[in-house]
């Protein structure tokens, strides 16, 4: 991202400032969207509507790809240009059944692989102090680089803007978020376990991209900003998600996890 392009994300960051006044004094609230468990489900929102498409079955890999398989021409005009970046969900690094399974992400790159002719980038921002490289490590997508035309970032290595959520006293909290999720040239895949939480109810698509975009710099996460109490979250996650959602969506049921954070 060059500088006049950062001081446009600044300045609509400052905009959304003024926004987030405007909407809090008049009490808007956001909708959350579940989905069910036990099956893999993709979904590509970005043109209008989100069209879903659903399989049944316990093999990840042949499932993922079936499922994204109807998406095909609209997913292959829609990369045209940008940059493609599947986003695992990984919240820490030394908890598989936490993370995104290394076979849906086969199933997403087989989808891929033909689409898209530059490298893909597999990219997460983890809370876990050791980085999202270890989890890369840990979960088994390193081989993946054998596989495929994909390369690994850990996110919280990259650049952030100034963004404002809602505090505990209901006042703007400034909060610190990965500039790669505000960029229109990055196109984002979603691919993440189904799981509960305790202040959202479910860790689906959404909760995967928002959550992810607060720096965890490894000195200070701001990733906590979020948990400012039950409706200061889920206000957050809806404020965020103005500016910030995947291009295509992936979620696995075939093995879901009980969690309590992000």
């Amino acid at each position: 991202m060059n500088a006049l392009e950062l001081n446009d994300v600044i300045a609509a960051s400052e905009m959304r400032r003024r926004g987030f006044l405007a909407r809090t004094a008049a009490g808007v609230a956001g909708v959350m969207l579940g989905a069910g468990l036990g099956r893999v489900a993709a979904a590509a929102p970005d043109a209008g509507k989100a069209r879903v498409s659903v399989m049944a079955g316990t093999d990840r890999r042949s499932m993922v790809y079936t499922a994204l398989k109807p998406f095909e021409d609209e997913v292959r005009k829609a990369v045209r240009g940008r940059r493609v970046i599947v986003k695992p969900n990984m919240v820490v690094v030394t908890e598989p059944l936490c993370a995104t399974h290394a076979d849906a992400l086969r199933g997403v790159l087989d989808f891929l692989g033909p689409i898209v002719k530059d490298e893909i980038l597999i990219a997460e921002s983890t809370i876990s102090k050791e980085g999202s490289l270890k989890g890369f490590e840990n979960y088994g997508y390193l081989p993946l680089v054998k596989e495929y035309r994909v390369s690994f970032a850990d996110l919280n290595a990259r650049p952030s803007t100034m963004a404002w959520i809602l505090g505990k006293d209901h006042h703007p909290l400034g909060i610190r978020i990965i500039s790669d999720f505000l960029d229109p040239k990055n196109y984002f895949v979603s691919v993440c376990r189904l799981k509960t939480h305790d202040t959202v109810v479910a860790i689906l698509t959404a909760k995967n991209m928002l959550m992810a975009a607060p720096l965890n710099d490894y000195t200070k996460s701001d990733k906590s900003l979020m948990h400012q109490g039950f409706k200061e979250m889920n206000w957050n996650l809806f404020q965020l998600a103005s500016g910030i959602r995947p291009g295509l969506a992936v979620l696995d049921g075939v093995e879901a996890c009980r969690a309590t954070v992000r």
